[in-house]
């Protein structure tokens, strides 16, 4: 079980003074899926996981295996409420979905899991739509949707039940209604995308549901050689959602990527990661105010947990995670990680525990986070 522990040392009478002292735990998931043999001589397979999302309700962690096609539910229920017969951190089933999964998000109300599939049909990209109401057996909710070329992240909006899917080679965003998919629905059974234009190759999506917008990394190029940073707001009060020019920002000097939501602050804010400025942004939509602060080299991934109000940081090219206290906006430690890779990570705000997805080493690590 992971576990964050104060470590004092104490020699010749003199105190070392107290540091942070981490347990992790570690899931292999080469039973799951083995990227090696899936690739199977092709340059373009061969990863390891990609994408995890958490399910606070289920207790559970969904991570897409890149290479194989599929998805992998870990159990996180440390409390052991559901039962599950599996043990803390092991795969509880794998399941298979659209080709070259990479983003996934869950709507834990209604026991779904969308992941954002790479590969597509081979004509543009998909959306698989899982039911994991049974994380022991996940079956399909129903065909997988058509949306847009080489998608990547995943947002969901919990309120609205939408699925939104970001379109990286075709500068939109899908959504995906997932109403029509419940009970009784008397509409289609059959969930269809809208395309949603944005400002440029959209990345990671982060959804306030009590704005009723979703807030998208992308970046930017006017024609010149010069790119930009955006951050394109979303209206998802309209139908179909729209994109506002007023609230939406070009003004990064670096591309942004991952994206997290923070209903806590009195004003709730978005943070996006900076990979070239090796920094977070805050970011007010009411406002279009932003702040930074700095963190390890090349920040990718990003999660947070809005009751502690601690905030992680997947630093790829200084194989760091950074610590973020959002409370001061300040960065308390940097943790040393192994291997350099585009890390996914997802936050088990109960538990206060990183679920930190391990490409190279196809595998998933649990990081105690500090109270």
């Amino acid at each position: 079980v992971p576990h964050d522990f104060a470590l004092d040392v104490v020699a010749g009478g003199v105190n070392s003074g107290t540091t942070d002292l981490h347990a992790v735990g570690v899931t292999n998931l080469k039973k799951a899926c083995d990227p090696v043999a899936a690739a199977n001589g092709s340059a373009l397979l061969g990863q390891g996981p990609e994408g995890v999302a958490f399910d606070d309700i289920r207790n559970v962690a969904v991570v897409t295996n890149y290479s194989c096609n599929s998805v992998s539910i870990i159990n996180m229920d440390l409390a052991n409420l559901h039962n599950y017969g599996v043990p803390y951190g092991g795969v509880m089933s794998t399941f298979t979905v659209g080709a070259q999964p990479l983003g996934v998000a869950v709507i834990p109300r209604l026991g779904y899991a969308v992941t954002a599939n790479n590969g597509g049909n081979g004509t543009t990209g998909t959306a698989s739509i899982i039911n994991i109401s049974n994380p022991l057996a996940p079956t399909s909710a129903t065909a997988d949707v058509a949306v847009g070329l080489a998608p990547t992240g995943v947002g969901m909006d919990f309120d609205r039940a939408l699925a939104l899917v970001a379109n990286t080679g075709s500068n939109t965003i899908s959504a995906i209604d997932l109403t029509v998919l419940l009970p009784g629905a008397v509409t289609t059974t059959t969930p269809v995308s809208t395309p949603i234009a944005v400002g440029g190759p959209p990345n990671s999506i982060a959804v306030d549901p009590n704005r009723a917008i979703a807030v998208v990394t992308n970046l930017q190029n006017s024609g010149t050689s010069t790119a930009v940073g955006g951050l394109d707001v979303i209206a998802l009060s309209t139908q179909p959602p729209t994109r506002s020019t007023s609230a939406s920002i070009n003004t990064l000097t670096a591309n942004p990527t991952g994206i997290v939501y923070d209903p806590a602050p009195t004003t709730a804010l978005f943070y996006a990661t900076s990979t070239q400025q090796n920094a977070v942004y805050a970011f007010n939509p009411d406002t279009t105010a932003t702040q930074l602060v700095r963190v390890g080299i090349n920040p990718f991934s990003i999660a947070y947990n809005y009751q502690t109000g601690i905030m992680l940081t997947i630093n790829s090219t200084s194989n760091t995670m950074s610590v973020v206290d959002t409370q001061t906006f300040t960065t308390q430690e940097t943790l040393g990680i192994s291997s350099q890779s585009q890390f996914s990570a997802a936050m088990d705000n109960f538990n206060n525990t990183a679920v930190i997805v391990d490409q190279n080493n196809n595998r998933v690590l649990l990081l105690a986070m500090p109270k």
